[in-house]
């Protein structure tokens, strides 16, 4: 019964991922059951994973573009949170360091 559940969820999800060939999503989501079926518990485990995983990045899809949105309304909140992020930053020294080495002719590199 959860199999079934499984199948029927990736197979949603593949068909989601690529609406436009749905002669390909067929042949996929058939392939992709078998698997599941003959894997068996690891196969479910796997099922389970890959449809909660796509699951997990739609929600956070979501929230990013409710939140773009809600900054969008609201811009003296936006200036406040960044002021906020900045006290969190690490404390940055008033001379630069200078990383650049500078290159020394040796005998092995110069040309003959």
């Amino acid at each position: 019964m959860v199999s079934r559940i499984v199948e029927t969820l990736v197979q949603a999800e593949i068909n989601r991922a690529d609406q436009g060939d749905s002669l390909k999503n067929l042949v996929t989501g058939a392939l992709v059951v078998g698997a599941i079926r003959r894997l068996g518990p690891v196969g479910l485990i796997l099922g389970t994973g890959y449809v909660l995983g796509k699951a997990y990045i739609r929600r956070r899809a979501l929230e990013r573009i409710e939140q773009k949105k809600w900054l969008e309304a609201h811009p003296e909140q936006e200036t406040e949170i960044y002021a906020e992020t900045a006290g969190m930053l690490p404390h940055q020294p008033e001379t630069p360091l200078n990383f650049q080495s500078k290159k020394k002719a040796s005998v092995k590199n110069s040309p003959a």
